[in-house]
């Protein structure tokens, strides 16, 4: 019993001796009257004493950061509490709690940001709680930004780790890039390598031979994502060395000697660079000594051009390099667009690949021997055509003989019947009344000449015919009888030749009368004189013998 009291008009009420200590009380009262008869107990009602004010509410944790811009935000309280719900210092709006000791808030649709939730609990008596701890909320509905200026660091690469870099995308709840490598600039076909990395750049893995473009884009913690961004250009993996296909020459095939400019080209089987090409050469086979072929341009296409300037002494049947390692760098390099070293292996000797396989290039750089023995059959000849005989000259490329008749041992003087033959002899012409000197030159492939071989002898050309200048007698002028020898020179214009045929003699016929005598040849061949004699016969006559 915590009192007592009067009831009057039967109202009553008693005043406590001392106050309820917090806590929930169960009140009943009974009456007692004069008798002290005593009634039995009224109802019980139930109270509470909360002098304290209510307990500070605590607000659920929510996920955060989120899309969702309308939570549902839940807490616990005491029982029969009004909550204020509150955000960044702000009122949002209330909620009972009821009989429960759980409560919860929608607020409206919340912007994108960051928010700090609290709560407090106001009681019936108006009084208030502290507020409660915050609760952190972050509402994130946009993508991040798109990340810029993707790039390669060239178009080609010998190596199938590819850096991909790139300015990275922000976000306020940025998570991490994905990047990948693919054959379109959609980023949708022939993806490989996909990878994540917090901040550019990637490296990514591609296959030799592939072509790529490079895609990378932002994500968020929530899952947003930025469009891809892609490189503009692709970029090549290219790990094959380039090869020596062909080694080959503009040069037409043909006979080459001394100070002759022989092009040759190296094709590899793609594009190289060369850096210090004045350092390559190309060694040929050029006979006793070998020589070198030096780099004159190319760089950055798939042929190399050389040159080569035939040396003295220089000699080959068909011009081709040393050996397949003919190519030497000497410092110099030779790198295919992917920075690859070139195999610089040349095909083999023997292959039509080869330099003699695609060309017939020949060095001859050695004069070809003299003819000797030229000459004629004879001395002197009565027409304008005759022959002249000569041996050979040699030379491993002969090619002709030049051929004349001149009136000089130095072969220069007069000449006539230039020509050539391919053989050790020829018809020559020349000048009536002329005497010539037979000359031979030999002459090779490539035209290199021997000297002039001029004949010892020499031809006459004689087409006139001997003349009679005079017919006398070294016999002194007087009469003769019978059996004198009378002998009679007959001079001609020039030395002539008898030649002694003896059953038709050559004959002087004299006027002797009544019967006229034939003189028979005595002598005088070769010269211009010919001699008969005359024996004078018994009935011989002549008053001045003619």
């Amino acid at each position: 019993m915590i009192g007592t009291g009067v009831a009057t008009g039967g109202n009553w009420s008693i005043t406590l001796a001392s106050p309820l200590v917090d806590g929930s009380y169960s009140l009943t009262a009974k009456a007692t009257d004069a008798a002290l008869n005593e009634s039995v107990a009224s109802s019980a009602n139930a109270f509470t004493v909360d002098t304290s004010g209510p307990s500070v509410p605590v607000i659920d944790a929510l996920v955060s950061p989120s899309i969702n811009q309308t939570p549902a935000v839940t807490g616990t309280s005491e029982a029969a509490v009004t909550i204020s719900f509150y955000s960044n210092g702000t009122l949002l709006g209330t909620s009972l709690s009821g009989a429960l000791t759980t409560w919860g808030y929608n607020p409206s649709t919340l912007a994108d940001g960051n928010y700090s939730f609290t709560a407090t609990a106001t009681d019936a008596a108006g009084r208030v709680s502290a507020a409660s701890s915050a609760v952190l909320y972050s509402v994130d509905t946009i993508n991040p930004t798109l990340p810029l200026s993707a790039a390669f660091a060239g178009t080609i690469t010998n190596s199938t780790s590819i850096p991909l870099t790139w300015t990275n995308s922000t976000d306020a709840h940025f998570k991490q890039h994905n990047a990948k490598l693919c054959t379109n600039n959609l980023c949708t076909v022939g993806c490989i390598s996909e990878t994540v990395e917090s901040v550019s750049p990637a490296s990514l893995l591609g296959v030799n031979t592939g072509v790529y473009y490079g895609c990378v884009q932002g994500e968020d913690d929530l899952g947003h994502k930025s469009a891809w961004a892609v490189t503009p250009a692709t970029i090549q993996v290219d790990s094959t060395e380039a090869t020596v296909s062909a080694v080959t020459s503009s040069t037409a095939d043909g006979y080459y000697t001394t100070n002759a400019a022989i092009a040759i080209s190296v094709v590899f089987s793609k594009p190289v660079n060369v850096v210090s090409g004045n350092l390559l050469r190309l060694k040929l086979e050029t006979g006793a000594t070998d020589h070198g072929a030096t780099y004159v341009s190319g760089t950055g296409s798939d042929t190399l051009l050389f040159t080569y300037t035939v040396q003295a002494l220089d000699a080959s049947s068909d011009l081709n390099y040393f050996s397949t390692t003919a190519l030497s760098l000497n410092g110099a390099t030779i790198k295919d667009l992917a920075n690859n070293n070139a195999n610089l292996a040349l095909p083999p000797l023997a292959s039509t690949s080869a330099l003699a396989g695609a060309r017939a290039i020949r060095l001859d750089t050695t004069a070809p021997t003299a003819a000797s023995s030229v000459g004629f059959t004879g001395t002197t000849v009565n027409s304008l055509s005759f022959p002249m005989t000569w041996a050979a000259g040699t030379d491993t490329n002969f090619d002709h003989y030049n051929t004349k008749i001149c009136t000089d041992t130095g072969c220069s003087a007069n000449c006539a019947s230039i020509s050539t033959s391919l053989v050790t002899n020829k018809s020559m012409t020349g000048l009536a009344g002329s005497v010539y000197y037979g000359c031979v030159q030999t002459v090779d492939a490539v035209g290199l000449t021997s000297s002039w071989t001029n004949s010892v002898g020499t031809m006459t050309i004689d087409t006139t015919a001997p003349t009679v200048v005079s017919v006398t007698s070294s016999l002194a002028d007087g009469s003769y009888k019978a059996g004198q020898i009378v002998p009679i020179q007959v001079t001609f214009s020039e030395n002539v030749v008898v030649v002694v045929d003896g059953s038709n003699p050559v004959k002087l016929k004299l006027e002797t009368g009544t019967t006229d005598r034939d003189v028979i040849y005595a002598s005088g061949t070769g010269s211009s004189v010919l001699t008969f004699n005359y024996t004078v016969q018994a009935t011989d006559t002549s008053s001045d013998l003619n």
